[in-house]
């Protein structure tokens, strides 16, 4: 071990004790050793409401740089709490899962339920995407569920709907009995959508598209009990869905600007505004999608919310996947062309696609149309942001969206380097 551990107890240690000493030390993928982590990591094992009945001391060696010997005795509470606090603190990168873990609610074609008396129920719209908070969304309405849904907000006055993420088919579609049952899932938080504006289209479209409608997006709900799950199975003969989903939820207050505020003046701040420059300058190094420059990253980092620059986030993703992608798909045509004996296939513009095997044709078409492959490592992080609790919460794991994607990125620039 690079560092020995010797505890002296007057009193017995924790229960806890050995449990927490084996998940810190087993296994702990990315986990880097340093002494602020190693340091924290012993002071949370070892400060109890006894403190005064224990101690501890750090033999580290050489190559550690720890400093040896007891920490300072405390004698109040309110010292022991400002000590727990700050190892905790600096021990949350250390007990966190990467990717973080998910609430889902699994959906089963269940017969309706009634709502509990005092329970806030709402419309469940449920999107293979993320809406966030502060955000402006357009949608189009087609099938007849959301027709009725609109027609139902119109009616009431209510006009508020909740948005979770959830997988669907190719093309965007949620369509659960012709999907995979490990797919058919909600995420527990979704965010909640406004209607502010609602046109009808119809006419215009051939009744193909009923409505366009336009939202702000006013903060989150968790879902709680789902009453009508089998909405979301059932279809016309046309293959779209006649009933929406209504849920049980419980709506959650994120309007405390003081949030915000931890966030701008915390170190994680300065770590996002130090990680997104370096990406810049190493997508500027590889030629892929980048941010607008230095000084915007900076006026971002400073002026933005949480919110605001995880959707920032999830735009540069976005491109920089389907930039990585259209560069793969044509290197397998490149790589099925080379392998081909008859034709000259130098020149790119005389390829015939449809030449091309079915599955290289199909690849080469979403790449070209700017719509990337997006798995449960694009969108489950993404999610993580979604259901953090505060600020500084969103702002944690946007820095380490950014140390990872800037190892990833360091790596191909050293591969371009050694590849020319």
């Amino acid at each position: 071990p690079l560092v020995r551990l010797s505890l002296h107890h007057v009193a017995p240690p924790p229960s806890s004790l050995a449990t927490m000493v084996s998940h810190t030390w087993r296994g702990r993928r990315g986990w880097r050793c340093n002494g602020r982590n190693v340091a924290a990591t012993f002071a949370l094992l070892c400060f109890s409401t006894r403190t005064s009945d224990s101690n501890f001391s750090l033999l580290p060696d050489r190559a550690v740089g720890l400093r040896a010997g007891p920490p300072p005795r405390s004698g109040s509470i309110a010292r022991r709490q400002q000590l727990w606090r700050r190892c905790k603190s600096d021990c949350a990168e250390l007990f966190s899962e990467w990717p973080p873990e998910l609430n889902w609610l699994q959906v089963a074609d269940d017969a309706s339920i009634e709502a509990a008396g005092n329970a806030t129920v709402l419309p469940i719209f449920p999107l293979s995407g993320i809406e966030w908070p502060g955000s402006e969304v357009q949608l189009n309405i087609i099938d007849p569920a959301y027709r009725r849904m609109y027609d139902d907000l119109l009616a009431s006055g209510a006009r508020r709907f909740v948005v979770p993420f959830t997988r669907s088919l190719p093309g965007g579609r949620v369509r659960y009995a012709e999907m995979l049952a490990e797919d058919r899932r909600l995420h527990e938080i979704g965010t909640v959508l406004q209607l502010d504006d609602l046109k009808e289209v119809s006419g215009q479209t051939g009744d193909a598209v009923k409505y366009v409608a336009k939202h702000s997006v006013r903060g989150r709900a968790r879902l709680v009990r789902l009453l009508n799950p089998s909405a979301l199975f059932k279809t016309d003969e046309r293959g779209n869905k006649i009933d929406y989903l209504r849920a049980e939820v419980v709506l959650l207050d994120d309007a405390d600007d003081s949030d915000e505020e931890a966030f701008n003046s915390s170190s994680l701040a300065s770590q996002l505004d130090a990680s997104w420059k370096e990406l810049y300058s190493l997508a500027e190094e590889v030629d892929e999608p980048r941010f607008g420059g230095r000084e915007a990253i900076s006026d971002w980092v400073a002026r933005l919310s949480t919110w605001d620059l995880a959707q920032l986030w999830q735009q540069l993703q976005l491109a920089v996947r389907a930039s990585r992608e259209q560069k793969r798909v044509l290197g397998d045509v490149k790589s099925w062309l080379e392998s081909r004996e008859e034709g000259d296939w130098s020149d790119p513009s005389l390829l015939d696609a449809s030449s091309l095997p079915e599955d290289l044709r199909e690849a080469l078409y979403r790449s070209q149309q700017g719509v990337p492959s997006l798995g449960p490592d694009f969108w489950e992080p993404l999610l993580a942001i979604v259901a953090s609790e505060d600020a500084l919460g969103r702002g944690r794991l946007l820095v380490r969206m950014a140390e990872e994607e800037v190892r990833l990125m360091r790596t191909r620039s050293a591969l371009k380097d050694a590849l020319g």
